[in-house]
């Protein structure tokens, strides 16, 4: 009877086991299935965690969608060591890399400038192929990630960043495979943003995938290309400054004089790699219209009036008057200066040359019609009072007027120093 009773308890509990092996068989398959079904593009993959073999093309449970992200054969960090390409791991493995009579051609322009943003065209060609992929990043000459990738076209292409490492990376989706066409006709069409910096040679790397279009991962070709860019040396304006030094300091690489004060921009600059400030604003001189901040505009200190500050100095200390700020030498600066061109003769007044109205440093027919233009149509006033009163008494009025056409038409009596002071 005990027996029988073990006998019937061993045989209740092999049913009970197979009920629950099959239940969990059934679960098993059901989550198989549905991870199949979920896991048809890299977003899917990485969400469930799985890092799966296959990337190619034609595959509908894997990666028509696009690859997974670091399969474009560029080099790591690490000295001698590569991504991986789809060809590893038993994943579109039937023919050695760049084994087939096809090509894989990244075309970026030769040369880049500072903050530009440049087209990259991509084909994938293979006489006996009929679907395609890509994959591609971009590195400096240290093979870290240099500037910014972007989706031109996002039916065809898509973008994904490994945070790790900064790498982004271009790739196909399956919108753009091209699917029964004999050649990647269409190609792709993506575009880099230079930083705005001299980053160098920047080089594009990449890796296509020329497949049979059979949906499994066999009878595939994969292709690994690169191309590199370098920083371009133009110079637009033929100044001296590469386009890419002006545009780095803010400058404009289309005028050779940015600031327009008159001073070109090559001279004002001097050593790209610490320009010139001279008043120390945080201005450099090429982009400061008042170089020595003295209250005089550059343009202004072109005093023998050819166009070209650089030849003006007024003290002969061998500093031109736009960088010097004490344009005549008499130990007062020339933005408290009222005859900042003309030595001050005496304490408590300005006047150095009497009835020199526009400060010019003469007297002459202009200064008589300065004052005309003052008293009668509200004109500039005279910078010194004292030295625009032609006859000395002290104020500014039509009598200095006469006394100045007397003395240039009638041979009248010289213009003589007020001592108002002003």
């Amino acid at each position: 009877m005990g027996v029988l009773m073990a006998q019937g308890q061993d045989s209740f509990s092999k049913i009970i086991i197979s009920k629950y092996t099959i239940a969990i068989a059934v679960s098993f398959l059901v989550l198989n299935v549905a991870v199949r079904t979920f896991s048809g593009s890299p977003e899917n993959h990485e969400a469930l965690g799985i890092s799966p073999g296959d990337c190619g093309v034609d595959q509908p449970v894997n990666f028509s969608g696009g690859p997974p992200d670091a399969r474009t054969g560029a080099p790591l960090t690490t000295a001698g060591m590569f991504e991986a390409t789809c060809n590893a791991g038993g994943c579109h493995s039937s023919f050695a890399t760049n084994s087939g009579d096809g090509s894989f051609i990244i075309s970026p322009p030769a040369s880049y400038l500072p903050s530009e943003t440049v087209n990259v065209a991509i084909a994938l060609e293979d006489p006996a192929q009929m679907r395609w992929g890509f994959e591609m990043t971009v590195l400096d000459a240290n093979n870290q990630p240099v500037g910014e990738l972007l989706v031109v076209d996002g039916v065809r292409v898509q973008k994904s960043l490994v945070v790790l490492t900064g790498r982004e990376y271009l790739k196909h989706r399956s919108t753009g495979t091209d699917a029964f066409s004999a050649d990647s006709s269409l190609g792709w069409t993506v575009q880099w943003v230079a930083p705005l910096a001299d980053v160098g040679v920047v080089t594009f790397f990449g890796a296509g995938n020329a497949a049979n279009n059979n949906g499994l991962n066999n009878g595939d070709f994969i292709y690994t290309s690169n191309a590199s860019m370098t920083l371009s040396t133009a110079d637009t304006d033929n100044d001296g400054l590469m386009d890419a030094v002006e545009i780095l300091l803010g400058l404009n690489p289309g005028s050779t004089d940015s600031d327009g004060d008159g001073v070109g921009d090559f001279v004002e600059i001097g050593d790209p790699s610490s320009p010139t400030d001279t008043d120390g604003d945080q201005t450099i001189d090429a982009l400061d219209t008042d170089d020595d901040d003295d209250g005089i505009l550059t343009t202004d200190e072109d005093v023998n009036g050819n166009g070209d500050p650089t030849d003006d100095d007024t003290d002969s200390d061998n500093l031109a008057n736009y960088l010097d700020t004490d344009d005549d030498g008499d130990g007062i600066l020339t933005v408290a200066d009222a005859c900042p061109l003309i030595v001050n003769p005496c304490p408590g007044t300005c006047c150095a040359i009497a009835g020199d109205y526009d400060n010019n440093g003469s007297f002459n027919i202009a200064d008589v019609t300065a004052g005309i233009a003052r008293i009668f149509t509200g004109g500039a006033a005279p910078s010194c009072q004292d030295q625009a009163d032609a006859d000395g008494n002290n104020s500014f009025n039509i009598a200095d007027v006469t006394f100045g056409i007397a003395r240039i038409f009638t041979g009248g009596t010289a213009p003589v120093c007020g001592t108002t002071g002003s």
